[in-house]
């Protein structure tokens, strides 16, 4: 575990892309369960976002809506994996 400080922080935008190594499979996993992090991210990041026009702001929404439907999809894959993982431990 890193004993460093705040000035250590990496940027969540480091995380953007899954680790290295992983099957294309749980590639995609990965993008579908991180994507609501970066969208909120870069909306409440957006140093100008109370000026943002009603059009802006409902595309914004929309991506959101996209990336959690996509994260809500894989939820089913996830349980499945941990059932069989379960099995086959026993």
């Amino acid at each position: 575990m890193s004993s460093g400080g705040p000035d250590d922080a990496v940027p969540l935008l480091a995380y953007r892309e899954p680790p290295a190594g992983l099957s294309k499979e749980w590639e995609d996993v990965y993008r579908a369960l991180s994507g609501e992090v970066f969208v909120a991210s870069a909306f409440n990041s957006h140093p100008d976002v109370h000026l943002r026009s009603l059009d802006a702001l409902k595309s914004w929404y929309d991506g959101f809506c996209l990336v959690k439907a996509n994260a809500q999809a894989v939820m089913p894959h996830l349980a499945e994996e941990v059932q069989w993982s379960t099995i086959t431990l026993h």
